[in-house]
Order: structure tokens, then sequence, then C-alpha cells
């Protein structure tokens, strides 16, 4: 033995993905997925499951953590956000090689671009088994439920509201 081990996370879409890669402009979000349902996590429930982790290494060595807590398409997103907003939402449909282009020339890293593109247009096909899968594991790791749509709209409000 080389006397290290691992834990394999596995987190699903990140919620803070419609703010980081501009997919929301002033109520539009921009739709790349169609009509698909995602698992999504909140990557702050990412870090806290990571830390978890390594505080506890021996009681996670060897463990496969698949991280997703709330399933949305991207309409039940833009409601979601009229909501806690206030303001309406909508959707406006684009292809996964638009991201991809758009992505590129901003300089984003290749290999990954090309990595969430393919993810893209595999779930804009609805050809990802069990994309909308959810877990109950995220309790038993930090001892608190994980964050919601519901929840990280209204802690991000301000970010959304335009």
């Amino acid at each position: 033995m080389l006397g290290f081990s691992f834990t394999h996370l596995r987190p699903e879409a990140f919620m803070q993905n419609l703010i980081a890669f501009g997919w929301l402009d002033q109520g539009v979000i921009t739709n790349y997925i169609d009509n698909a349902r995602w698992s999504w996590i909140d990557c702050n429930d990412l870090a806290l499951v990571a830390a978890e982790t390594l505080r506890q290494c021996d009681r996670h060595a060897g463990k496969i953590y698949p991280l997703g807590y709330d399933t949305a398409t991207m309409q039940d997103v833009a409601q979601i956000l009229t909501s806690a907003v206030g303001k309406p939402f909508r959707l406006e449909a684009r292809s996964p090689e638009e991201f991809l282009d758009t992505m590129l020339k901003g300089g984003a890293d290749p290999a990954y671009m090309h990595c969430v593109y393919t993810q893209l247009k595999l779930n804009a096909a609805n050809a990802i088994p069990c994309a909308d899968a959810t877990f109950d594991n995220f309790a038993a790791i930090t001892g608190r439920k994980p964050v919601t749509w519901h929840n990280f709209a209204q802690q991000h409000k301000a970010e959304f509201d335009y």
C-alpha cells in the first residue's frame, strides 16, 4: 500500500453556475438543456462535504458520495426565482454549441468547457440516465440539511434581482 486513501465526491449540477456561467441576465435565463431535469447542489454544500471528509478521513475512506439534493428543470428554476424575487424570469433556449463557443471565446479552459458542452448536449437529448437522481447522504455526512433551490433563491435574492 502507498499509505493514502480517497473519498470520491460526485456532485451533479451546481446552483452557482446559473450566476457564474452568465446564464442569467435581467430576468432571462439562458437554457442549454431544453426540458431536462437535473439534480442540483449548492457549491457551499459540496465544500462542507469535502471539509467533513478531510476532517474525518478514516470514517470516509474509500467511500463514493454522489451529491445532488434538489431536482429541477430550468423552467422550475425560473418559477422559483420569480417567486423569490417577485419579478418574472423567463427562459431563452440556446444550443450547447453556442455555450461552448461563448465560453471558449471568453478564455475558459477548453478541456473543461468541452466536458460541460458534452454534458449539456447529452442532457438536452435526455441521454444521461438518472441525471435527476437525488441522494439522502448529506445529513449523515454533515449533520445538517442540504440547500434546496428555494433556499438558494432566498440566500442569493440580491444577485438574482434585476
